[in-house]
């Protein structure tokens, strides 16, 4: 998919993996609330009314720093080359990379799932997951993580063997 989108909706779908943000954020994220210095994102209108923020992270960063110089002094971060502006929804393009790359069903707001099941992947905990989705419940968090059937597997693999609590010893 990525090899496949243009230039502005890779930047916008690169950040949606790297942050969970929803499309809304991301379409109307201003330089004022993105602090390159601290690297972090820091959202105050939000789903759920609460202020998040969003720690940056390397990949995003640089990915960032070239946006800020490209983008002069509009003071969105995401600007439509062709108008100039900020976009109104990314939609259309999102779906026609989507069928160009052969990718099926998938919406935008799956990048946030699989920025939430990555994270997990990589021993994040649940309740660091629900503060970076701005989750006000694990429970709503746990809808957000897949987890993969070979971390499944090496989790009950980890029972198995010379334990004092193996099943040979009872």
């Amino acid at each position: 998919l990525l090899a496949i989108c243009p230039a502005n909706l890779k930047r916008i779908v690169l950040t949606a993996l790297n942050t969970g943000m929803r499309r809304a954020e991301l379409l109307t994220l201003r330089w004022e609330v993105v602090d390159l210095e601290k690297r972090l994102i820091r959202l105050a209108h939000t789903k759920s009314g609460k202020i998040r923020v969003i720690p940056i992270g390397p990949d995003l960063l640089l990915l960032l720093m070239e946006l800020r110089t490209t983008t002069n002094s509009d003071p969105h971060v995401f600007v439509n080359a062709r108008t100039g502006t900020s976009y109104r929804d990314i939609k259309r393009a999102f779906q026609t990379a989507c069928k160009k790359a052969k990718v099926e069903s998938l919406r935008f707001h799956d990048l946030r799932h699989t920025f939430a099941s990555r994270l997990v992947e990589r021993g994040v905990d649940i309740v660091t997951v629900k503060e970076l989705l701005g989750h006000s419940t694990i429970r709503m968090t746990e809808r957000y993580t897949h987890s993969r059937m070979d971390l499944k597997r090496n989790a009950v693999e980890r029972l198995g063997g010379k334990s004092p609590e193996s099943p040979q010893r009872q």
